[in-house]
């Protein structure tokens, strides 16, 4: 840093003296004018180094904020890719398993709130301090809050499509397994309608009204599902 202070011995030489003790003309006024030329040029190159400084300091700001944002929408893309996924499952095992799978991404983007509160916080004290980039910060402000309430929009749609394709797999799976059903008992009906009763003892008839009585019953509990 350069002192004032130095150049008072040259601003107030000894009595008869000027520098190496030898008499100028207007040697006092020649330094004094030199002095003030001097501190102008140094006053001025302070406030560029403090203009320069806060010029970095807010550059400083922006990139991380800008960081901050860019990280997060990655992060968001990636998820919105998942919940725009059109995969149901071949069957109710397989939609299940998708549908866990995904109910792991709609608690992390519900964790990922905080995360999108803190940059939302960011940009409002930027914003406030009058940042000389602040029609940028509020542009992606703008399009994170944008694409933060997309993803969710497209997180629920999924969940309830998922929801709706699992009530899809699970009626197929009891139709199938109705329709088998179905199936032997017809089997056995034909088998019981072929048997001979007019040649069977008792103990045989009742055995086949037994079984009779059970095939109804289970007709009528089919009947009702």
């Amino acid at each position: 840093m350069i002192r004032t202070s130095k150049f008072r011995a040259f601003l107030y030489p000894s009595p008869g003296s000027c520098t190496g003790n030898k008499v100028y003309p207007n040697c006092k006024m020649s330094i004094a004018a030199r002095q003030v030329k001097l501190e102008t040029a140094y006053a001025d190159l302070v406030k560029e180094c403090n203009r320069r400084h806060t010029q970095l300091v807010d550059a400083g700001k922006y990139h991380r904020f800008v960081r901050q944002v860019d990280d997060l929408s990655d992060w968001l893309h990636e998820k919105a890719h998942l919940a725009s996924s059109e995969d149901y499952g071949r069957d109710l095992e397989d939609c299940v398993q998708l549908t866990e799978k995904f109910e792991t991404v709609v608690r992390e983007l519900a964790a990922a709130g905080e995360r999108v509160a803190n940059v939302q916080r960011s940009q409002e004290e930027l914003l406030r301090s009058g940042h000389p980039y602040a029609a940028s910060i509020r542009a992606k402000g703008t399009d994170l809050n944008s694409l933060w309430t997309s993803v969710n929009e497209a997180a629920t749609e999924r969940q309830q499509a998922l929801a709706g394709a699992r009530q899809v797999h699970r009626f197929d799976q009891e139709a199938d397994e109705t329709l088998n059903w179905l199936g032997d008992k017809e089997a056995t009906g034909v088998a019981m309608e072929n048997e001979d009763l007019a040649h069977a003892d008792l103990a045989t008839i009742k055995v086949q009204m037994q079984r009779h009585d059970e095939f109804v019953h289970g007709m009528r509990a089919v009947e009702k599902q």
